[in-house]
């Protein structure tokens, strides 16, 4: 069992000696810069194949020995280029398969949650989390309008029909999910990969805080059912509407709409949140 410690005591104790560390790095930078391992090459180039769509996600590398001819490295160096590859979750290395390593391709919950710790650490507030949402998910339904794909309202119209399913059975932690997933879903409907990267690397931290938000809402309310399937009647009716303009191609308004929808969600979350930066999200 691992003893949990924290506070600043703790924190003074596991603390380098930063003298020492200092006047190596000031040594460090007259010195020229570091050439890469052999192995850290070799891993480069095997994840260039992958990201060139040369090797594709379930395909296996051939045994060891062919790579190591192919590549003419040794034994050790492919190894170590298995294991970046491996931390990187480019590739799973299974024990006692003749086959080589199998390959993958890393999903966004990997950038995801280095992005997470990254914004913890510089202290990012909840209200700046928000505006990334502010500013990308109002042109995600402008594209979608613009293109009024009769697919994309189909599915938008499905998630809509579970809302309500949910609804009508007053599963207040349901809609919470289902709604987050309408918001996510329709950025990614509308083809914009970047876009689509952008909400879905931050997915974590939102559906953490609206989870929260939620909770707290109904702790404060005198009257928190009530209040609750509210909101989320409101949030049907949103969605209903979003629905509509992108179905009839009214990008305008759709953009103009879904901005308005989500300042005023943001408000919501944000105003009955008990924390305000992304360190309060911490379990």
């Amino acid at each position: 069992m691992v003893a949990k410690v924290s506070g600043k005591r703790a924190a003074e104790q596991i603390k380098v000696q930063t003298d020492r560390d200092s006047s190596a790095a000031l040594r460090g930078l007259a010195s020229p810069p570091r050439q890469p391992k052999t192995g850290e090459v070799l891993a480069g180039q095997i994840r260039n194949m992958i990201l060139r769509h040369e090797l594709l996600p379930g395909d296996c590398l051939a045994p060891e020995p062919q790579l190591m001819e192919m590549f003419a490295a040794s034994r050790a160096t492919l190894r170590e280029a298995f294991r970046i590859l491996e931390s990187e979750r480019f590739i799973s290395v299974r024990r006692g398969v003749r086959s080589g390593p199998q390959v993958h391709m890393p999903g966004p919950e990997m950038v995801a949650r280095y992005a997470g710790y990254l914004l913890q650490y510089e202290g990012v507030t909840l209200e700046e989390l928000y505006m990334v949402r502010v500013a990308v998910e109002p042109v995600a339904a402008r594209l979608n309008a613009e293109r009024a794909d009769p697919e994309v309202v189909s599915q938008l119209g499905k998630k809509l029909n579970a809302f309500r399913s949910a609804l009508a059975d007053g599963d207040f932690d349901e809609m919470t999910l289902l709604g987050f997933d309408f918001h996510t879903s329709m950025v990614e409907f509308s083809s914009n990969k970047a876009l689509s990267m952008q909400i879905r690397m931050l997915d974590a931290l939102f559906e953490r805080h609206v989870k929260m938000a939620s909770k707290a809402r109904s702790i404060m309310s005198n009257d928190s059912s009530t209040r609750l399937l509210r909101d989320f009647e409101w949030l049907a009716s949103q969605f209903a509407q979003l629905i509509e303009y992108i179905d009839s191609g009214q990008a305008d308004q759709a953009e103009t709409f879904w901005r308005s929808h989500i300042q005023r969600a943001t408000n919501v979350h944000l105003n009955t949140s008990p924390g305000r930066t992304l360190l309060d999200l911490l379990d």
